[in-house]
């Protein structure tokens, strides 16, 4: 699993992730990914297209973060 990180005018977050996001490809990134996704008032897009698989622990991820 991969995970890249850039800054879009407007002050949005995009962050793009590329591979499987089960188990092994989930606990890999989490802590980059909720990292990139901390701040007051932080806007984030998820860029989802190079992402072949998402399992269970992958969406949780993706809910939890954005909560």
């Amino acid at each position: 699993m991969e995970i890249e990180y850039s800054e879009l005018d407007g002050g949005i977050r995009l962050i793009r992730l590329n591979g499987e996001l089960d188990l092994n490809g989930t606990y890999s990134i989490e802590v980059q990914f909720v990292r990139y996704c901390e701040g007051d008032h932080a806007r984030e897009l998820v860029d989802l297209s190079g992402v072949s698989h998402i399992a269970s622990v992958g969406i949780t991820m993706l809910v939890n973060t954005a909560n």
